[in-house]
């Protein structure tokens, strides 16, 4: 399996796009 193949499974997307804006959020939370 390769990596790309990793991240283009549906769970994975999903999971990262959460993660990513769970980040932005704490990010802006501490940024002002």
């Amino acid at each position: 399996m390769k990596k790309i193949d990793i991240l283009q499974a549906p769970y994975v997307k999903e999971m990262i796009e959460t993660t990513s804006n769970l980040y932005r959020l704490g990010w802006d939370e501490r940024n002002g």
